[in-house]
């Protein structure tokens, strides 16, 4: 028994009684049924004296954070050790693992895409974005400003049918695969300019009048 359970139910799973199980409020914002499990008949229960009940609730922050714990796991050591120049590895909250954002240092643009299909062959990942360092791959809006100044749509994305998905997904049913996506959001072998920004000096000026002000949002 584990020492730190609030509850503890003894029983049987019995193999010979199949039913359908579900559905139940998936962390994906949708509904997920099993075709069929065994029961289990709980026969005794035990529990503290004044114990709590602990629930992942649908669509969570707890239960996305617990996948998307699991996704990292899975994916950046192997991601990292394939491929050198990979920086950060930021999952994007609220998809459940499923979509990324990489920052890459300088690398040729085959190994780019060879990147991204590595990483849309794990089950869990639906989407790929690469950014270069100078993106912050925790910033969304930053991330947004790379793909539509960055990404060439006709050459660069890249879309991937017919691959396994996370069961959570409702495009995962029937067997058939999703279809999965990366976009190459870098300056990796494109003749685009380097970003404008302030000059060093200035932007410590900057700064310090933004936060004179309150900042902005």
């Amino acid at each position: 028994m584990p020492a730190g359970a609030e509850f503890y139910l003894e029983g049987e799973v019995d193999y010979a009684d199949v039913r359908p199980d579900g559905p139940l409020g998936e962390i994906g914002g949708y509904y997920m049924a099993l075709e069929a499990t065994p029961t289990m008949t709980v026969s005794r229960i035990f529990h503290r004296p004044d114990p709590l009940y602990h629930a992942l609730m649908p669509t969570g922050l707890e239960g996305d954070a617990y996948l998307t714990f699991v996704s990292r796991a899975h994916v950046e050591g192997f991601v990292k050790k394939q491929f050198p120049f990979v920086g950060e590895i930021v999952f994007v909250p609220k998809t459940f693992g499923s979509s990324v954002v990489v920052s890459v240092r300088p690398a040729a643009r085959a190994q780019v895409r060879s990147l991204i299909m590595f990483m849309t062959g794990f089950p869990m990942i639906k989407k790929v974005i690469v950014v270069d360092e100078d993106v912050d791959a925790h910033n969304l809006r930053d991330v947004e400003w790379a793909v539509i100044t960055r990404c060439l749509a006709d050459e660069d994305v890249i879309v991937a049918a017919h691959l396994q998905g996370q069961p959570i997904d409702p495009q995962s049913a029937g067997g058939a695969g999703v279809a999965k996506m990366g976009i190459d959001a870098t300056m990796q072998g494109k003749h685009i300019e380097e970003r404008a920004r302030v000059a060093t000096g200035n932007r410590e000026r900057v700064a310090a009048v933004l936060r004179s002000i309150g900042g902005v949002a």
